[in-house]
């Protein structure tokens, strides 16, 4: 039994060793298989021609010929979406829509990460009204490029074709996250919050503009009227007055800030605002024709009539003042 241990150990260590040689060579099999892999993924020379063939043909708007030397590409190198993605644009070109679609379905069967068979395949649907099909590649296109606003852009416009103004509404704000310095994306936003009578978002949405640029008098006029709809005055007051107190006091501000006033009932304040407006800014008709405004509400006919002759002295082109001067008249008649 002795003499048997260390032949058995032998042929163990053997075993072993035989076994560590194996598994040492496994590695190289891998470089092998992707030399292969190059290999396959390498265009055939001559497919390659008729491809760069058919672009030089396409460039020239020959696309009937460039079809061809694209066919020919494709029965060399069969499994190359960018074949079908030429192929598509030339059918595209020559009004063969079903030949084009069918091409760019073809490319993006091959590869699902096909960017440009994409966007063609939703540039088409879209040109021909045919929304919801296009909204499939957008999805995709914008999973693929998540840090990308554009295809949300074009997911909003879509959901607005389709009437989900909601819809629309929430991607443009997931557009302005990814690009918060293009504040018209949320301005588009809040025209939706305004149009579904979405006071609180609209709110929110003309205050954080009036923020983010107080040099755009636009944006402060809406969030006031918004404001002004839901009572919310104080709101609106402390809002204007930490701007004035932020980037100094304006006239389009203090008109505003005197709307707001005015409308709270705080009517003496109010017009010592509008009338320093007109007097700081008197190149401004919009400044006139809120004084205007309070004047005839406080039945204050002869500051009225006063204001109404130096809006057509001012601005003889601007027919609100004939109009207000005419309002002026008929009150005057009536007394």
């Amino acid at each position: 039994m002795k003499s048997i241990k260390p032949q058995i150990l032998f042929i163990l260590i053997l075993c072993l060793i035989g076994c560590q040689g194996i598994v040492a060579k496994r590695p190289a099999v891998a470089p092998i298989v992707t030399e292969v892999q190059k290999k396959e993924k390498t265009p055939h020379p001559e497919g390659l021609r008729h491809f760069m063939d058919g672009q030089i043909l396409m460039t020239q708007g020959d696309f009937a010929m460039a079809i061809i030397e694209f066919q020919q590409a494709l029965d060399l190198d069969p499994n190359v979406g960018a074949i079908h993605t030429a192929i598509a644009e030339c059918y595209w070109n020559l009004n063969k829509q079903k030949l084009s679609e069918k091409h760019l379905s073809i490319a993006i069967n091959i590869d699902p990460k096909d960017e440009q068979a994409l966007q063609m395949l939703a540039d088409q649907h879209i040109f021909q009204k045919q929304y919801e099909a296009a909204r499939v590649p957008l999805e995709k296109l914008n999973k693929l490029n998540p840090n990308e606003s554009r295809y949300l852009i074009a997911l909003a416009e879509l959901q607005k074709v389709n009437q989900n103004f909601e819809g629309a509404m929430r991607l443009y704000l997931e557009a302005f996250t990814l690009e918060p310095d293009r504040l018209e994306l949320l301005e588009t936003a809040g025209q939706f919050a305004i149009y579904l009578k979405d006071e609180e978002k609209a709110i929110t949405i003309f205050k954080q503009l009036a923020d983010s640029d107080p040099s755009q008098p636009r944006f402060l006029s809406i969030y006031v009227d918004m404001v002004s709809r839901t009572k919310s005055y104080d709101e609106g007051i402390a809002f204007i007055a930490s701007l004035n107190k932020k980037h100094g006091d304006l006239s389009e501000r203090n008109n505003q800030l005197g709307l707001l006033l005015f409308r709270k009932g705080d009517k003496e304040e109010a017009m010592i605002l509008l009338e320093s407006a007109v007097e700081t800014s008197p190149e401004n008709p919009n400044y006139y024709f809120s004084l205007f405004d309070i004047y005839m509400d406080e039945n204050n006919i002869k500051k009225a009539a006063y204001l109404g002759d130096e809006l057509i002295a001012n601005f003889p082109e601007d027919w609100r003042g004939y109009y207000s001067r005419s309002l002026v008249y008929m009150n005057q008649n009536n007394s």
